[in-house]
């Protein structure tokens, strides 16, 4: 399983004026756990769906703690007024903006 990104990511700003360093970070956070295909894919790659059974969690089981990680980190990393706002997305990806 992969582990929980650890990170001293700043906070998106209420106004959103740091959008762009903050989209970097979390870019660069996910690249490094390996995470990336939450940010721009709305449903399990190929390379989950077809992966066995690991850990015991299928890849389609390992794709959906990937993202409520991701989720996670998201929803720690924006002010309340925006998680409010996009707390009900159906993916990672709409919620990064990708």
């Amino acid at each position: 399983m992969t582990e929980e990104p650890k990170s001293s990511i700043a906070k998106l700003a209420q106004d959103r004026s740091n959008w762009v360093l903050y989209k970097e970070r979390i870019t660069v956070v996910f690249g490094m756990c390996s995470l990336s295909d939450h940010l721009t894919e709305m449903t399990p790659p190929a390379r989950y769906t077809s992966a066995s059974s690991k850990g015991g969690l299928t890849g389609q089981e390992h794709w959906e703690v990937e993202e409520y990680m991701f989720r996670d980190l998201i929803g720690m990393s924006v002010p309340d007024s925006v998680y409010l706002h996009i707390k009900g997305a159906t993916s990672s990806a709409k919620r990064h903006g990708s």
